[in-house]
């Protein structure tokens, strides 16, 4: 298991692929740094917390890593080079999590980046003059939003095993889950109308449709539009316990893809 650790990650540092990610993702962070220098010299106040979330939002990193995601998982099936590991005999869980490892790495090493440079953004150019979100906040923003980018990576990387086509995969990682969310709820618009005679029944389907919109990774994703202060700071727990929850889902569903299918020739 090592060794196909340690194969993964040369193979992902040798990647042109992960560079020319992680560069685009720069480039809209320096769009931010101007955008927060030019604030400051013409004295517009703004706080660490909104700079740090500015930061986040504006590197577009879920777009990034699943672009990335997609040509690092789909470019080996083109090139053949899983059929060459399956080949050595290890066994499938282990080249899964190999892989899976690998590119979870390259995601969280994208925005732990992306975060530094926004703390130090906001410890430089902060306003004292504006109110801010207390530092235990920031952490539990930090950290929420980092379970966030895990659980869509895990969703892209889910796609990824399941089409094996780069190009497939970019676009329903971008829109992947917009397209389950028309999915479940025209299934949930449907169930209800069959169900309109049972108004309990009803009632329940239309509570269950509700929960998943709640849960679903693009209302968790901009979830902070309404969340505020330290008083919402079990909300940001919950979302951080369902995005876990999404990592794990996700993950299995692509390793028993990864452990059913066939490798053709």
């Amino acid at each position: 298991m090592s060794d196909l650790v340690r194969f993964e990650f040369r193979r992902l540092l040798r990647r042109t692929s992960l560079y020319v990610c992680f560069g685009i993702s720069m480039l809209f962070v320096v769009s931010v740094l101007q955008s927060v220098i030019q604030s400051y010299v013409y004295g517009v106040n703004s706080s660490f917390m909104s700079i740090v979330r500015q930061m986040i939002s504006v590197a577009n990193l879920p777009s990034i890593v699943t672009i990335f995601t997609s040509i690092f998982i789909c470019e080996d099936m083109a090139r053949g080079t899983v059929k060459t590991i399956y080949s050595l005999g290890y066994p499938r869980w282990q080249i899964f999590s190999a892989r899976f490892l690998a590119s979870s790495a390259a995601a969280a090493a994208m925005y732990v980046i992306v975060v530094l440079i926004g703390l130090i953004t906001g410890l430089i150019f902060q306003s004292t003059a504006v109110d801010d979100d207390p530092a235990s906040f920031a952490a539990v923003y930090i950290v929420w939003q980092f379970t966030i980018l895990m659980a869509l990576h895990a969703f892209y990387f889910l796609i990824a095993e399941m089409t094996q086509k780069t190009g497939i995969s970019i676009v329903l990682g971008i829109f992947g889950t917009s397209i389950v969310s028309i999915g479940f709820n025209m299934l949930f618009a449907l169930c209800s109308g069959l169900a309109y005679k049972n108004i309990p029944l009803s009632e329940a389907i239309d509570h269950i449709s509700s929960i998943f919109n709640m849960y679903w990774l693009p209302t968790l994703a901009t979830m902070f539009i309404n969340l505020f202060g330290l008083s919402d700071g079990i909300n940001y727990l919950a979302s951080i316990l369902v995005n876990i929850g999404y990592v794990l889902l996700f993950g299995g569903l692509a390793l028993l893809i990864t452990c059913k299918k066939e490798i053709k020739n």
